[in-house]
């Protein structure tokens, strides 16, 4: 592993809403599978309410993790916005919860989703709500820091929201994102390159796959990884067996199964050193992380 740029190699526990019983296995199962890191969605714990920590929750939380010998990070919930203006002070308090529970796991890295807005808006005030963005997310910073952990910035999908032409985001082109993190100068924020995201982002925007990759190497500490073919979803493929199914969409399919030439990918991807990369599989084919987690530790050899 020495001179590797991805030393972390992880996944997500599958469904748990809320079951510490339920973390606690899925972690066994992941170390069993050769992961040494767990990425966790935040309000998927049920560890917080109302911006506040749950203590007793959070006690065992962390007694769980401390003792599964993987490195927790965390994903904030998809839905946090910063640009979202109307709702600002509801997503700040989600974020500022979210740096507390990672200051409680001694996460290093915090996921957040690149903004999104009405598409009307965006062209009308698209500067302003990018200026908005950083502004947010180097406040975010500070705090981040305070905590000890990084808030990495993460390029979204064509969800059903954009393909139905309600919302927008300029990271749907991960270049356009890895412009965006170059002018945050913060060390506590990073980049989080979702290479599935980027591959169906590439195909609605008529952009280049591997150069938004290449262009996020830079800015990246953290990636997500799983595979796609990068067909959009169409209305009725909405759910993850489905999308499997049919081969559209955000599969969030195993390392193989999709279309994503991962050897081209690591040609011109070059993170930060001791990037982590964590899968992130449909609860439906949890039982390939193992697989999944042995083609990834070969794509990080590979890589850079």
């Amino acid at each position: 592993m020495t001179g590797q740029l991805i030393t972390g190699f992880g996944g997500t526990p599958g469904f748990i809403e809320g079951d510490l019983a339920g973390i606690a296995s899925a972690l066994e199962r992941l170390r069993e599978c050769g992961a040494n890191c767990v990425e966790l969605y935040a309000s998927a714990m049920v560890v917080a309410s109302g911006g506040r920590l749950i203590p007793e929750r959070i006690r065992e939380l962390v007694r769980i993790s401390e003792g599964s010998g993987l490195t927790p990070t965390l994903h904030a919930p998809v839905t946090l916005n910063f640009m979202d203006q109307d709702n600002a002070a509801v997503h700040w308090r989600a974020a500022e919860v979210s740096l507390a529970l990672a200051e409680e796991l001694k996460a290093p890295i915090v996921v957040f989703h690149a903004g999104r807005c009405p598409p009307l808006l965006w062209t009308k005030e698209g500067d302003d709500l990018l200026a908005h963005e950083r502004e947010a997310f180097e406040r975010l910073g500070e705090k981040a820091a305070a905590a000890g952990t990084k808030a990495a910035i993460e390029n979204i999908s064509p969800n059903s929201m954009v393909l139905s032409g309600q919302l927008t985001s300029y990271s749907l082109d991960a270049s356009k994102l890895a412009e965006q993190l170059a002018k945050i100068e913060h060390p506590a924020i990073t980049g989080c390159l979702d290479i599935s995201h980027a591959r169906q982002g590439a195909e609605i925007m008529g952009s280049d796959f591997l150069a938004g990759v290449e262009a996020m190497g830079p800015v990246t500490g953290h990636i997500h990884i799983s595979d796609c073919t990068g067909e959009p979803a169409p209305p009725f493929a909405g759910s993850n067996i489905d999308r499997i199914f049919y081969g559209v969409g955000d599969m969030h399919a195993p390392l193989g199964w999709g279309s994503i030439d991962f050897s081209a990918v690591a040609t011109v991807l070059s993170p930060r050193p001791g990037t982590r990369g964590i899968l992130e599989l449909t609860d439906v084919v949890q039982h390939q992380m193992a697989d999944s987690i042995a083609r990834l530790k070969s794509f990080a050899e590979q890589v850079g």
